[in-house]
């Protein structure tokens, strides 16, 4: 299987896609930089340098999509994780991922600003604030009062779960901007 093929199939399976159902998804992918070998944009292939790491963030990933939480309220989550990384790989991935599940695009484009933006329910600002909070820990502490806001909209496990989708985003954000990965589709300079 070729690398694209590669790529492709595990952002279809992050995803939750089957691969016989997107196989147009390989012929989409453009280089991002001057390079001619896909090779050539990474730092590091970290899915073929250790594929039990890539093994267990995928374990994380089918645990989460059977925990129960909302499909919707888990992609907010990974795009504003991913908005406060700056992982463009991402980004690119949850928003087409949000589509899917019939996000609009101004629902998208708002989750950046969601403090000021009047589409977000009470349960989806409170997962977005703790999204905020755990992904900018080494900035500052959780409050109590951040702690009671959440907790206010999230059952144990259900909070458990959205603690455990905000690292498994982190997670992914540190490996593809670490490693450099480019978004599936983004054109050439």
């Amino acid at each position: 299987m070729s690398k694209p093929a590669i790529r492709s199939a595990i952002v279809l399976a992050i995803v939750g896609l089957s691969w016989t159902g997107a196989q147009g998804v390989e012929q989409t992918h453009q280089p991002s930089s001057n390079t001619e070998n896909l090779a050539d944009e990474f730092r590091l292939n970290y899915r073929a340098a250790a594929p039990g790491a890539l093994k267990a963030m995928m374990s994380l990933e089918d645990y989460l999509r059977s925990s129960g939480l909302d499909p919707t309220l888990l992609v907010l989550v990974k795009i504003r994780a991913s908005q406060i990384n700056g992982c463009a790989y991402c980004l690119d991935l949850h928003q087409n991922e949000a589509k899917k599940l019939r996000l609009t695009d101004d629902r998208i484009r708002s989750i950046e600003s969601w403090r000021s933006a009047t589409c977000f329910t009470k349960k989806e600002r409170a997962a977005l604030a703790w999204t905020e909070a755990l992904t900018r820990l080494s900035q500052k502490t959780i409050t109590d009062e951040e702690f009671q806001e959440v907790r206010k909209h999230f059952g144990e496990k259900e909070l458990v779960d959205l603690t455990l989708g905000v690292i498994a985003i982190n997670g992914w954000n540190r490996l593809n901007v670490g490693f450099r990965s480019e978004p599936m589709i983004c054109p050439a300079p």
